[in-house]
């Protein structure tokens, strides 16, 4: 390994190098015409995230807690939850669990040639069957010296996954969609953040881009290949 690729750079994987959210989306929808068709799917939406939010801090990040936040979801709006409604739900969370994986436009072209220079590390959050099951769908995971799948990522997570690579907290290079997990952690601890933002972001990951000189902001992964100093 050369010097160049002693350089670490992470990235982040659900909705930055494929099409995550959109089928939460789905799930919802179909959540939604199943259990309340006379509800706005925005309306159900509300009542599913308020509920889901609840099991974030005991299942974290995935299918498993979007199914707590169903089951929730029906018992508040029908008052239980039957065989019938449970089987339904599961049915709706295998088929988002189980959703295509595929990298999204010029993301596999930009990984090989950044894999050239810089030694990526793939820094997701969530469940880590579910997200271990979705790098290997990708076909991506040859570009990564490490693969992490996080608990959450926060500050002090980051200092782990730092510390973990040798990286002190003010030389983190992230590469991500999501502002509050992405971003404003990592600029937070003297870092920098390359933003790649996603037209669809889950509420939960709503938040304001930060004002930094090491936050850089570009639209298309490819992007990267010619923003970043080798």
């Amino acid at each position: 390994m050369n010097s160049q690729q002693n350089r670490y750079l992470f990235i982040d994987a659900d909705d930055t190098l494929w099409e995550n959210e959109q089928y939460f989306r789905d799930a919802e929808a179909e959540f939604a015409r199943t259990f309340a068709p006379d509800m706005t799917v925005e309306d159900v939406q509300e009542i599913l995230w308020e509920k889901q939010e609840e099991y974030i801090p005991w299942f974290g990040y995935g299918s498993k807690t979007y199914f707590m936040g169903m089951t929730a979801a029906v018992t508040e709006m029908k008052g239980s939850v039957d065989a019938a409604a449970l089987a339904k739900i599961k049915e709706i969370i295998i088929r988002l669990a189980n959703h295509e994986v595929k990298p999204l436009e010029g993301v596999e072209e930009t990984l090989s040639e950044l894999s050239r220079h810089y030694s990526l590390v793939l820094a997701t959050k969530g469940e880590t069957l579910e997200q271990k099951s979705k790098i290997k769908a990708s076909g991506l995971a040859k570009y990564f010296v490490g693969i992490e799948v996080m608990v959450d990522k926060t500050e002090n997570d980051y200092i782990e996954l730092g510390a973990r690579y040798g990286v002190a907290p003010e030389q983190l290079v992230m590469v991500g969609n999501s502002v509050r997990s992405d971003i404003l952690p990592v600029i937070s601890l003297g870092g920098t953040a390359y933003h790649i933002p996603h037209e669809i972001v889950w509420t939960h990951e709503l938040a304001k881009l930060p004002i930094s000189e090491r936050l850089i902001c570009i639209d298309r992964f490819a992007e990267l290949v010619c923003r970043l100093k080798h």
